[in-house]
């Protein structure tokens, strides 16, 4: 059985996380875990996790540790911490589709399978990003492909392509174990501050030593709230 996880970063996001965990829970597939870890919130949302944490004991699992002062250094430290075959990265303020986490991973199968074929080895590092309709606070469209509303191409998944017009978002990406590990070995020998987000770093090390697909069909609601 393959181990799944949702990394889910929280900071003072009381206003929107129960709609994004009730996406999560209401997912077509279920099979995964729902990793939180706060970064410190001092407002209701620790509260709003442990209410869930209580009603879906089998499913959430909260991470304890220091505050680590953003999303990058905070996405980064659960990579650290969980072991699993297949990591989603998750942002509280926004709602996933109820299919994303189940095509996201026939996606990575097929990608898996490809890259196999190709270099007659066991799976490569693989990334696997989808679109997001970018929406309002109260979830009204805005633009229904983020990838174009920022003037980009979902095609551009090149090494080269990505340093200039990287398409993809952390919140929509489902990576592979071997990826997760070459990024985590990686992390010692890197300058946090030079990173520019989490997801960068992820989407360059699977262009060079793996493979990446785009699902072209926005999975989430990308929720601009004008905190983001």
């Amino acid at each position: 059985m393959k181990e799944i996880v949702v990394l889910l970063a929280t900071y003072n996001g009381q206003e929107y996380l129960r709609a994004q965990l009730d996406s999560l829970v209401q997912q077509t597939f279920k099979d995964f875990q729902i990793i939180v870890h706060d970064d410190g919130s001092t407002d209701g949302t620790v509260e709003i996790i442990d209410e869930y944490q209580e009603k879906y004991p089998e499913m959430m699992v909260q991470y304890f540790g220091e505050p680590l002062g953003s999303a990058k250094a905070n996405f980064l430290w659960m990579l650290k911490q969980v072991q699993a075959d297949y990591y989603f990265f998750c942002d509280q303020d926004d709602v996933w589709a109820p299919d994303k986490v189940e095509r996201s991973l026939q996606e990575m199968y097929r990608l898996e399978e490809k890259n196999r074929a190709n270099a007659l080895i066991e799976p490569q590092a693989a990334c696997v990003f989808t679109d997001m309709r970018v929406v309002d606070k109260d979830l009204e469209e805005l633009s229904p492909s983020f990838i174009r509303y920022i003037g980009r191409s979902p095609e551009n998944i090149a090494y080269t392509q990505i340093l200039i017009d990287n398409p993809a978002a952390g919140c929509t990406m489902c990576i592979n174990r071997q990826l997760k590990n070459l990024v985590v070995d990686m992390l010692p020998f890197i300058e946090l501050d030079l990173i520019p987000m989490h997801d960068a770093l992820v989407l360059e090390v699977a262009a060079i030593m793996g493979g990446i697909s785009c699902i072209d069909e926005p999975m989430v609601s990308y929720r601009q709230t004008g905190h983001n």
